[in-house]
Order: structure tokens, then C-alpha cells, then sequence
């Protein structure tokens, strides 16, 4: 972030992750065998407040800017995000990060989770739900930058993203 900022940008994240239902909420599919809710699945997430959420900080006009450089940057990341439509159509640059199953495996046992994960819930729950989300976002190939990320370290990965990102807004080092 601080590449944008340093150019004079606002900046702010938005991460699907903090608008996941609570745990405890009737929304959640459920595993019929443990009842432990299914987080990787579109419907465990509350869409109308994240939407919103994305409005009111979009809507928010800058007064006294004179120029035609993009001076704000929201970035909004979750697996789901490219799937609603609604957010879909307020993005100037979207891009998917593809990832290859071990790599993905990888940086999710880095993660900790509250609940924690039930055995097998990367394999079972996880990685179905990234393919379907790669599958169903692939008819958007023509607004959506693909960006290869497999095996790539995090600093790796954020300088491919961040070259996207600059020659889609025409920001140039």
C-alpha cells in the first residue's frame, strides 16, 4: 500500500474475510455429518454490508483534485468478490490470483482460523470452492486480469499484482 500512498493516493482494504457471518448464524450451509459451517461457499458471506460497505467509501468524491490521475484506491480481496455482480461492475481493474493446489495448500496452513478447520476441510470444502470460483469468474476473462501466482513468494506475487495494477491505472515508478 505504501507504493500508492506515496504517490499521493488514499488507500484502504477491503477483505471479504471480516464479512463472513458469525459462526453461530442460521445464513451458513452446514456439514450435515459435524455442523461445522461452510466459509467457502458464496452464501456464507453477508454481500449486502460489504456492498454498502464498498458504496459509501467509493461514493466519497475528493474536493479540489484537478487532476486526472486516479487519487484514491480501494482494494477489495476475497475469493468470492468477482463472483457478485454488483461489485463486479464498480471495479476498474479486477484481477484473480491463480494458484495450483499445493501452493494454495501451502499459505492456508499458514493461516489460523477461528473456528479452526475440521480435517480435511481444505480438501473437501477449499480448493472445490476456488476451482468453481476460477470456473464461474472465467466469463469475465475481457474485465478480469489473470495473474499466475503459483509457487511465487508473497513478495513475488504482490510485485506481478502491483505491475497489473500500475499499467491498468497508468501509474508509472
Amino acid at each position: 500500500m505504501e507504493h500508492f500512498t506515496s504517490k499521493g493516493m488514499e488507500v484502504k482494504v477491503i477483505s471479504m474475510d471480516d464479512y463472513y457471518w458469525r459462526v453461530d448464524d442460521p445464513h451458513h450451509v452446514r456439514n450435515p455429518e459435524s455442523g461445522f459451517p461452510n466459509f467457502d461457499c458464496y452464501s456464507a458471506v453477508d454481500w449486502e454490508s460489504l456492498i454498502e460497505d464498498v458504496r459509501r467509501w467509493s461514493s466519497h468524491e475528493p474536493v479540489g483534485v484537478r487532476s486526472s490521475k486516479p487519487n484514491r484506491c480501494l482494494f477489495v480481496e476475497g475469493i468470492f468478490v468477482l463472483e457478485c455482480e454488483t461489485l463486479f461492475q464498480m471495479f476498474d481493474v479486477s484481477i484473480f490470483l491463480k494458484l495450483n493446489y499445493e501452493t494454495m495448500l501451502e499459505r492456508r496452513l499458514l493461516r489460523e482460523y477461528d473456528p479452526p478447520d475440521p480435517p480435511n476441510y481444505f480438501k473437501d470444502y477449499v480448493w472445490p470452492a476456488y476451482c468453481k470460483s476460477l470456473e464461474n469468474v472465467s466469463s469475465r476473462a475481457g474485465r478480469t486480469i489473470y495473474v499466475e501466482c503459483s509457487g511465487l513468494s508473497f513478495e513475488d506475487m504482490f510485485r506481478r499484482v502491483l505491475g497489473c495494477i500500475n499499467d491498468k491505472l497508468g501509474i508509472r515508478d
